[in-house]
C-alpha cells in the first residue's frame, strides 16, 4: 500500500522497482495501510490532486458524486470564504481603530457604563479579526489536508487550524453573551449596574473566556495522527508526511463524545439561552425608552438616553446576527455528534456544514456595519476622524456618515 501511495504521489519520478527505505519496518507499512484505509472511510479527499494528468478518464476520488455540486463546494471554500474573510480582516481592524480612537480620545467624558461596552466591542473584533486570519490562512495555504511534502504553513495550520478557529468562535459566543449580560443589568437594574462599571471586571472577562476556550478544546489536537515515511524515486529520496484523522480523539469514541456533548451544552445550549433571555429584557427595555423618551422636556437627558439606546441596539443587533448565522452551524455539529454516537454516516451533511462555515465566517466578518448602521458613537468617532484627515489634505469638504 506505502508503494502504491508512492507511485500516485511521484508518477513520473517513481522507478518501478521502486521500494522503501529498508529501516521502514513491516510495522510502518501496516501502520499507513490503516492509515489510507481509515482516510478513503470516512470519504476524505486523498490523491484527486496527485493523479497523473495524461491518463484522461481515470476517476478522481473523491467524497461523494462528482458532479457540478463538486465544483460549487470548490468554489465555495476556496473562493467565497477567502473573500469573505479578507474583508472581514479589514473590517475588523477598521473597527478596532475607531473605537480605540473613540476610548482614547473621550475616555475622561465617558461614562463607564460606555467604556465597557466599547471595551467588549473592541475585544469582540480582535476575536473576530483572529478567527478571519485563521481561516484565511488555513484556506490558502491548504492545497492537501492529508498529504505534505515538509512541516512547512500548510502543515501546521491543518494540524492546528480547526482548533484555534473553534475555540475563537466559542470565545466570540461568550463575548457576546458577557455583553448581553452586562447590558440586562444595566437597562433593567441600573442602581446595581455601577457596582460592576469598572473597566477591569469586563477586560478580565474577555480574557478569561479566550484562556477558558484555548483550554476546554485541547483534546481536538489529538485528531490528526502524523506519519511520515520516504519514497525511492529515480531523482531523490522524497518525504511524505500523511495525516489523517485517526488520533486519540477520533479513535476513542467515548472520549470524543464527552467533549464534544460537553462543548454543545458550555458552548451552545447555556449561551443561547442567556443571550435570548437578556435580548428579550433589552427588547423590552428598549419599547419602554422609546415611549418615554419624547416626553422628555430635559434635552441632555435625552440626548443620554439616546447614546444608551444606541449602544443596546448595537448589542440586539449583534445577538440576532449570531442567531441567524452562527446558530445553525452549531445546531448541525451537535446532530454530527448525535449521528457519530449512533454510529450512522455524515457525510450527507457535508453541504450543511460548508453553508453553515460560510454563514459562521459572514458573522465574524460584517459586524462593523453593524456598527456603522445602529451605533451612534461609532459614526460620530468616525466622523470626527474623517473631519481631521481632510482638514490634514486641504479645505475640501467631507460628507459624513
Amino acid at each position: 500500500m506505502t508503494t502504491a501511495l508512492c507511485k500516485s504521489l511521484f508518477p513520473e519520478e517513481y522507478v518501478s522497482k521502486a521500494q522503501t527505505y529498508e529501516d521502514q519496518t513491516l510495522a510502518n507499512i501496516t501502520l499507513h495501510f490503516k492509515t489510507i484505509s481509515a482516510i478513503l472511510k470516512q470519504n476524505e479527499l486523498l490523491f484527486s490532486k496527485y493523479l497523473d494528468k495524461n491518463n484522461e478518464g481515470q476517476e478522481e476520488i473523491v467524497s461523494g458524486d462528482v458532479d457540478a455540486g463538486s465544483f460549487l463546494v470548490e468554489l465555495a471554500s476556496q473562493i467565497l470564504v477567502p473573500v469573505i474573510c479578507s474583508i472581514g480582516v479589514f473590517g475588523n481592524i477598521f473597527t478596532f481603530i475607531v473605537l480605540t480612537i473613540r476610548l482614547w480620545k473621550w475616555k475622561a467624558t465617558l461614562e463607564p457604563i460606555e467604556v465597557n461596552s466599547i471595551l467588549g466591542m473592541i475585544s469582540l473584533a480582535v476575536v473576530d479579526l483572529s478567527f478571519c486570519v485563521m481561516t484565511l490562512c488555513v484556506t490558502l495555504s491548504e492545497k492537501s489536508r492529508m498529504i505534505h511534502h515538509a512541516k512547512d504553513s500548510s502543515f501546521y495550520f491543518t494540524l492546528y487550524g480547526d482548533y484555534f478557529q473553534n475555540a475563537l468562535i466559542k470565545t466570540g459566543t461568550y463575548i457576546t453573551a458577557i455583553m448581553a449580560i452586562y447590558r440586562n443589568i444595566v437597562v433593567v437594574y441600573p442602581a446595581s449596574a455601577f457596582k460592576y462599571s469598572k473597566s477591569a471586571y469586563t477586560i478580565v472577562a474577555c480574557i478569561g473566556s479566550l484562556v477558558f476556550w484555548i483550554l476546554l478544546y485541547l483534546p481536538l489536537l489529538w485528531t490528526w495522527k502524523v506519519n511520515s515515511f520516504s519514497c525511492l524515486t529515480n531523482i531523490a529520496a522524497k518525504d511524505v508526511i500523511l495525516l489523517s484523522p485517526t488520533g486519540i480523539f477520533e479513535e476513542d469514541q467515548a472520549f470524543r463524545q464527552s467533549f464534544a456533548f460537553t462543548w454543545s451544552v458550555i458552548g451552545f445550549f447555556l449561551p443561547v439561552l442567556i443571550l435570548a433571555y437578556c435580548n428579550l429584557r433589552i427588547l423590552r427595555s428598549l419599547y419602554i425608552s422609546y415611549k418615554n423618551l419624547y416626553k422628555r422636556e430635559n434635552k441632555p437627558s435625552a440626548t443620554r438616553s439616546r447614546q444608551q439606546m444606541s449602544i443596546s441596539v448595537t448589542l440586539v443587533s449583534i445577538i440576532c446576527f449570531y442567531f441567524l448565522l452562527i446558530l445553525p452551524g452549531e445546531v448541525t455539529l451537535f446532530y454530527q455528534e448525535v449521528y457519530r454516537s449512533k454510529g450512522l454516516a455524515t457525510g450527507s451533511l457535508s453541504n450543511v456544514v460548508l453553508v453553515c462555515n460560510i454563514l459562521q465566517a459572514i458573522n465574524m466578518s460584517f459586524n462593523f456595519i453593524l456598527y456603522c448602521c445602529f451605533n451612534r458613537q461609532f459614526t460620530d468617532t468616525l466622523n470626527s476622524f474623517r473631519t481631521q484627515l481632510c482638514r490634514a489634505h486641504g479645505p475640501s469638504p467631507c460628507v459624513n456618515v
